[in-house]
């Protein structure tokens, strides 16, 4: 798949770049997030060309009159950057987004720094806390919350009072104490690199062994976490460690 770009179609398109097929081994060379402050640009994720790039994808802005990358637009992190968060009201960068064990996000504001810090504290590190949608004064944020054993809640969050409260959860009738519990550890590949991976075990289940499933997570596009997985709560609430 391919990106053109045409300032005068009369005079035809210009490859931007390129995009494998889907299944295909080839990572993209870049993934469009979204607009960028001027006309014509668009905040991109671009892969590492080579070593100066360091190891994961940088933010940029693609401008489509002068067909040229930018330099970095945020500091280097050390996961691969999966969205961004715009400054309220416009499209300058406030945030960029990623997926560790949980999904998490840097802010350029110290406030909104230090209220998603209190978020990840609240939620004990365990949660993927999203934004969905925030009040015109900031102060009132609604938030998509999963987890391992957490098919998906949302709460609201009062930035002044600092409180969190629970507004409904997604599916009710799969309440936590009845899921698996999934604890993370990492596996030494044969050159020291640490591979990140999880372990969920049946819902109170004791220290012995247990019949066991692994679950090979292909690649190199994305990686696992601490999220909702239907096929490993299935086989975890059914007596495996997965």
């Amino acid at each position: 798949m391919t990106l053109p770009t045409a300032r005068d179609p009369a005079a035809g398109w210009a490859e931007v770049a390129r995009a494998p097929q889907p299944g295909a081994d080839e990572l993209a060379d870049f993934e469009i997030l979204g607009p960028a402050p001027g006309a014509g640009q668009l905040y991109v994720a671009v892969r590492p060309a080579n070593a100066a790039d360091g190891d994961t994808r940088t933010v940029r802005i693609y401008d489509f009159n002068a067909r040229s990358w930018s330099a970095p637009q945020w500091p280097a992190l050390k996961y691969d950057i999966s969205s961004i968060v715009w400054r309220q009201g416009g499209h300058e960068l406030a945030g960029a987004c990623y997926v560790a064990d949980v999904f998490g996000c840097d802010f350029k504001d110290p406030e909104l720094q230090a209220r998603a810090r209190g978020l990840s504290r609240y939620f004990q590190g365990r949660r993927n806390v999203q934004p969905v949608s925030v009040s015109a004064d900031g102060r009132l944020w609604v938030l998509s919350v999963s987890g391992a054993d957490l098919p998906g809640a949302y709460y609201l969050f009062d930035a002044e009072k600092k409180d969190v409260a629970l507004v409904g959860e997604r599916y009710p009738e799969l309440p936590e104490a009845v899921l698996g519990k999934a604890e993370p550890f990492a596996v030494k590949a044969r050159d020291g690199t640490a591979i990140p991976a999880y372990l969920t075990r049946p819902p109170n289940a004791g220290d012995g062994p247990l019949p066991t499933v692994v679950l090979v997570h292909d690649g190199p596009r994305a990686r696992d976490s601490l999220d909702f997985t239907p096929l490993v709560q299935f086989l975890a609430t059914r007596g495996f460690q997965v």
